[in-house]
């Protein structure tokens, strides 16, 4: 028997890095309000370590990555609606996807959530540290509110997180 995590405990986890992960964000609205969960929408940015020589300007830079960063969890909010709880996370880095499975084994997440990545190189590498199901959005979700989620793939191998996924 599967147990429903307590509500609002174990967040979705979206992540968002500009409009092709537009998606992912009003996925995970809609996976948060089928659990019970609210969602962490988080944007990670490769975070450059100073070096003595050449500090100031490698300064300048990271804080524009996390300005734009920044930026993008606030745009990403908005795809969620004010009624959607929710919290923001910048998260600096120098590995991305070392970021976003961090940050979802920090959160105790049931989920995370990526938009579409035409490389794929994301979403290998968080597909192998995921501490929690994955689930990668299609180009176009329903809008929440305005559309039901009609379909949802689980890939299915009998451990505990997978049949969380499929719960």
């Amino acid at each position: 028997m599967i147990v429903p995590r307590p509500a609002g405990e174990h967040p979705v986890v979206a992540c968002y890095s500009g409009p092709d992960s537009g998606a992912a964000v009003q996925l995970a609205a809609l996976l948060a309000a089928a659990t019970g969960q609210q969602i962490a929408i988080a944007s990670a940015y490769r975070y450059e370590p100073s070096t003595p020589t050449a500090g100031a300007a490698e300064s300048r830079e990271n804080e524009r990555r996390f300005a734009a960063a920044q930026t993008r969890v606030e745009r990403a909010a908005r795809l969620v609606g004010a009624d959607v709880d929710h919290h923001e996370h910048v998260l600096p880095a120098e590995g991305v996807p070392e970021a976003l499975a961090d940050l979802a084994r920090r959160l105790d997440a049931c989920a995370l959530v990526l938009g579409r990545d035409l490389d794929g190189d994301v979403m290998r590498s968080v597909l192998q540290r995921a501490p929690c199901p994955l689930a990668v959005s299609p180009y176009s979700v329903p809008i929440p509110g305005e559309e039901p989620l009609r379909r949802i793939g689980v890939a299915y191998d009998g451990s505990p997180a997978a049949r969380f996924a499929l719960a």
